[in-house]
């Protein structure tokens, strides 16, 4: 019997590193960047911003640009003094946020695995909140919902993505009168990088579930549409890749850059401070509903409004791992 576990063992670690040295030669490293925090921005700043940096492919901004607030500027290396320099002459006072991405990431990294470790051992339940779950993980959950609780949940496939992952859609609805209550539509990593956006989708899932005797009022108001991984190819690809990507996985034509922003892909504003370059991460496509993934999003919920009763439409978006004091 020890022989046996010590065997089983064995395999798991030879597993496990197999996976991380496959998954750690393509991922993209982060060594070195940087995020530069601005001064609040003045109207006058705002607007060289938008000519000088949110369209370099170079720059990447964090949190959205608004007037009389900071802004954060992601920047590589090779790229740091430049984007110093125009930052400086917009009187905006540059200052080093974080000194180092890659590090920040690895911890990130680190302190998954550290959980998957003990998962594997038995410490802890296969589906867990204490970590993000990457894309097989939630649709093993999906389809464990659905089946532990059928008269609430059903599981449905509003489309496939570019490249032709499902994007899963749970139901939850008590079925007494379903038809005359409002409906909620939720969905997250429309930005794949924004991790903890189905985080936040999953465990509303899972109060709606398993807690569901503290939280049935919410069931009766409501049916809930939740859409976990509205992005999946930008999803598995930040996994695999890069950390950091946000876009879509769809190849551009004409430009080595791949994907646009699925969230600014719909049919609505679409012109308005249309980007032209692909190789920026707000790139919205060149033409209205360009992602597939946006388009089917539009084809589930504007046939019927959800039998007409949509009241709330809800996109997880997620800055940052923060607690709200």
């Amino acid at each position: 019997m020890l022989k046996v576990a010590k065997k089983m063992d064995v395999r798991i670690i030879l597993l496990l590193l197999v996976n991380f040295a496959v998954i750690s030669f393509g991922r993209k490293s982060y060594e070195g960047w940087q995020v530069y925090r601005t001064a609040p921005l003045t109207k006058l700043a705002l607007e060289g911003l938008h000519k000088h940096v949110f369209s370099d492919p170079k720059f990447q901004v964090w949190s959205q640009p608004i007037l009389n607030k900071p802004a954060e500027i992601v920047v590589c290396p090779k790229s740091r003094a430049k984007l110093l320099n125009i930052l400086k002459k917009l009187n905006l006072s540059p200052k080093p946020f974080i000194l180092n991405i890659e590090k920040f990431l690895e911890k990130e990294r680190k302190e998954i695995e550290n959980i998957k470790k003990q998962e594997i051992y038995g410490l802890i339940n296969y589906v867990t909140f204490e970590r993000y779950m990457d894309f097989t993980e939630i649709t093993d959950y999906l389809n464990e919902v659905a089946a532990n609780y059928p008269s609430i949940a059903s599981l449905e496939t509003i489309g496939s993505s570019f490249e032709g992952r499902p994007q899963n859609l749970l139901k939850l609805s008590s079925g007494s009168g379903s038809k005359k209550k409002i409906g909620v539509f939720i969905n997250a990593a429309i930005h794949a990088a924004e991790w903890i956006g189905p985080a936040v989708a999953l465990n509303a899932i899972h109060q709606l579930t398993a807690n569901l005797a503290n939280n049935q009022a919410f069931l009766d108001m409501a049916n809930w549409y939740i859409l976990p991984v509205a992005n999946p190819d930008g999803y598995v690809y930040s996994w695999d890749h890069d950390r950091l990507w946000r876009k879509t996985r769809r190849p551009n034509k004409g430009s080595k850059c791949v994907g646009a922003d699925p969230n600014r892909s719909f049919d609505v504003h679409w012109s308005e401070g249309r980007e032209t370059n692909p190789c920026v991460a707000f790139y919205q496509g060149p033409n209205v509903f360009s992602e597939v993934e946006s388009k089917n999003i539009a084809d589930y919920l504007i046939p019927n409004g959800l039998d007409g009763n949509l009241h709330l439409y809800m996109v997880l978006h997620t800055y940052g791992q923060f607690s709200l004091k």
